[in-house]
């Protein structure tokens, strides 16, 4: 159970800071 929050967690975070990257360019 643990991991997979970690993992939900990680796909978020990953899906964040693309947007954030595509914004800055």
């Amino acid at each position: 159970m643990k991991e997979r929050k970690n993992r939900a967690k990680k796909i978020r975070g990953v899906k964040k800071t693309k947007a954030g990257d595509a914004k800055k360019k």
